[in-house]
């Protein structure tokens, strides 16, 4: 089928170049009747509209944002439409935009009738870097490769990947905050991204490494915030930090053992990814189906290197405080798992972080655990 005679198109991925594609559409149609869908409407009522001429131009724009409504199974519903989007009139461009569709049969037929855009939802850490470096060449400011990394981790601290839509966005908000402006700062960047979860995580372990109690009291605190529910929040900080500092006293043990960094890695990189199965007492670990190590190159090069002047990681911390550190983020889980109430979990991050931060260094001084209310209080 020749391109000028498309009318059906499929969009998926980053929200920038779906957008793009609609523009294009726009553009070449000039005036047109514009309808835009989602899942308000009846697929009774959406067949109409589109069986329908334009009511004041001579050329017809429907957008679809979510399937129709209707009794009839899904299936059902797809053969309908799939019949429907073969029957468009010509003076009618229909544009199924970011549906959740994942069936081949159904793809594979508008492929044969349409045009298909799938663009990519996600990108990898480093060539995201690259893509923020462009991004401002582009509008002529110039950003380090140390900030535009900074952005990323800002996103996506623990993870691969990174949203495009998310990245999108605050790339577009740091270029309205510098405004004239052609050099993109670190305290930019911090200004704009300080309310990302992922930045507040990052800056939770910043904090800690530089033993900074009230900072890292702060960002704990807003930590908890992004979640509805204070315990499944704790618990997921709580697990975070617990990986983390398991592996810090992994390396810590083997360079004690003055194995090299090469070393370390290949043992560290055979540990394998467990899932968590059940709740609370009736929880067990168990195999994932596709197994994966348990921690990336690239978080066990993270605590080697060195950012803006801060000393590397593994270096904050000895051994004894590594053991007391992990012997309290275990009995923190025991102890939120079962006893405390919204405010007593709380307590408990914070003495966490004072554990982390050298403020509490004995096993003493975590008694409040092994006792029914997390509280300092003597018996």
């Amino acid at each position: 089928m020749s391109s000028k005679n498309i009318n059906v198109f499929f969009l998926a991925g980053n929200y920038d170049q779906r957008k793009n594609i609609i523009n294009k559409i726009k553009e070449k149609l000039g005036k047109f009747d514009l309808c835009i869908f989602g899942k308000e409407i009846s697929y009774e009522y959406l067949e109409q509209q589109i069986r329908e001429g334009s009511c004041f131009d001579d050329k017809k724009l429907i957008i679809i944002n979510d399937l129709p409504t209707t009794k009839k199974p899904r299936n059902t519903l797809l053969n309908n439409l799939k019949k429907l989007l073969s029957d468009v009139p010509e003076n009618c461009i229909v544009v199924l935009d970011n549906l959740n569709i994942s069936s081949k049969t159904f793809l594979s037929h508008l492929e044969s009738i349409g045009k298909i855009y799938n663009f990519d939802q996600k990108k990898t850490k480093l060539s995201a870097k690259g893509f923020i470096v462009e991004y401002f060449n582009s509008q002529e400011k110039t950003i380090s490769d140390d900030d535009a990394f900074f952005i990323v981790d800002s996103l996506s601290f623990n993870k691969k990947e990174i949203d495009i839509d998310s990245l999108n966005i605050i790339l577009k908000k740091i270029e309205q905050y510098v405004g004239n402006n052609k050099k993109i700062s670190k305290e930019d960047i911090i200004n704009v991204c300080s309310s990302s979860k992922d930045f507040i995580i990052w800056d939770l372990f910043n904090a800690l490494d530089e033993k900074n109690i009230s900072k890292s009291l702060v960002s704990i605190d807003r930590a908890v915030s992004f979640g509805q529910d204070v315990k499944t929040q704790a618990t997921i900080i709580l697990y975070t930090l617990l990986r983390r500092y398991k592996l810090l006293l992994m390396v810590n043990d083997s360079l004690t053992k003055k194995k090299s960094k090469e070393e370390i890695w290949e043992e560290i990189s055979k540990l394998i990814k467990m899932e968590r199965e059940g709740s609370d007492v009736k929880t067990r670990m168990i195999k994932k189906e596709e197994e994966s190590s348990l921690y990336s190159k690239k978080a066990f090069d993270f605590l080697f290197n060195s950012f803006y002047g801060k000393k590397p990681t593994i270096f904050c911390y000895k051994r004894k405080d590594l053991l007391l550190i992990d012997y309290a983020l275990g009995k923190a889980l025991v102890k939120i798992r079962f006893d405390c109430d919204d405010s007593e979990v709380i307590l408990t991050l914070h003495i966490i972080c004072m554990v982390i931060c050298g403020v509490l260094k004995k096993r003493q001084d975590l008694r409040m655990f092994d006792n029914k209310s997390c509280v300092f209080a003597e018996n």
